[in-house]
């Protein structure tokens, strides 16, 4: 199928492996589908990719409320997409919860701001 400007764009099959990004967000107008509550521009944030309306989009969520059942679907920091662009010191943050350190910590109503 084409999208805007001619680009051909090619849904995953069933059953492939969901593509995973993380990003720092890039405006304060996504929420996290964990919590519900926006995502704070510049603040990281993972996306889990989904087709919407034939085209690929992303479902983000605030780092900070990313599950260990998430963390173990993806299996592997290597797999997310962006983790080279983010700041080292929080690709480092990103390969720490991958390396069974722990859930990352939780504020209540806060959410942490990197960058």
């Amino acid at each position: 199928m084409r999208a805007g400007g001619g680009t051909v764009v090619v849904a995953a099959p069933r059953g492939a492996d969901t593509s995973y990004c993380i990003e720092y967000a890039k405006s304060g107008r996504s929420s996290c589908t964990e919590c519900s509550k926006a995502t704070a521009n510049k603040s990281l944030r993972l996306g889990v990719g989904y087709e919407y309306k034939g085209s690929p989009s992303y479902k983000w969520q605030h780092w900070t409320c990313v599950t260990d059942g998430t963390i173990a679907k993806i299996g592997s920091p290597d797999k997310l997409k962006g983790l080279d662009a983010l700041q080292r010191k929080d690709q480092e943050l990103v390969r720490q919860r991958f390396g069974g350190v722990g859930k990352a910590p939780r504020k209540t109503g806060v959410h942490t701001h990197f960058g």
